[in-house]
């Protein structure tokens, strides 16, 4: 009899001990889930504030080249929403290849409050990151990952922008240029 006691309190155990554990691993599963979208939230962030940085390197040596660049970014976005999905995924895997952390984006070695120096980089390799970062940026969030400036209906809008500030500096190169006459 006290066997068979036994027997029958092994078996209870198990099957409470087996129904703990699987909500122990929904639990799990749900913690490390959400600590995964953290993580790709925060590298997103991340491309952000590194596009801001290219954006202004390029700004501040040529705006067409930016306009260009945010052109061919632009037309990724259609081709991530548009195209066929090995050619996303070939994208993908290329620029994973060609940054292998995210840290790689980073040209300038951007930090808070630490000057940059751009002039000590190509254009060619400003605008490539640039175009790079955004792609990369798109596969991860899709429509998400394009600010409203990137958008088409806001181009127009940005180029006024682009043209004014252009302006200014035009501006106060000549009004330098009379000075120092």
């Amino acid at each position: 009899m006290e066997w068979l006691l036994a027997i029958g309190s092994a078996v209870v155990g198990f099957l409470v001990g087996r129904t703990m554990s699987k909500g122990g691993e929904a639990q799990m599963r749900a913690a490390f889930e959400k600590t995964e979208r953290d993580r790709i939230e925060a590298e997103v962030r991340y491309l952000y504030e590194i596009r801001r940085g290219l954006a202004q390197a390029l700004l501040a040596e040529d705006s067409q080249a930016l306009l260009d660049a945010h052109a061919t970014v632009a037309d990724f976005q259609r081709l991530v929403r548009d195209g066929p999905k090995e050619r996303i995924e070939a994208e993908r895997t290329a620029l994973a290849l060609k940054y292998p952390r995210f840290e790689e984006f980073d040209l300038f070695g951007l930090r808070h409050f630490v000057p940059t120096d751009p002039q000590q980089y190509e254009r060619r390799e400003i605008v490539e990151r640039y175009v790079d970062v955004g792609k990369f940026g798109t596969i991860l969030e899709g429509d998400r990952y394009m600010a409203a400036a990137w958008k088409e209906e806001h181009l127009a809008r940005d180029r006024q922008v682009l043209e004014r500030a252009i302006e200014r500096a035009f501006d106060h190169n000549t009004i330098s240029a009379r000075r120092r006459r």
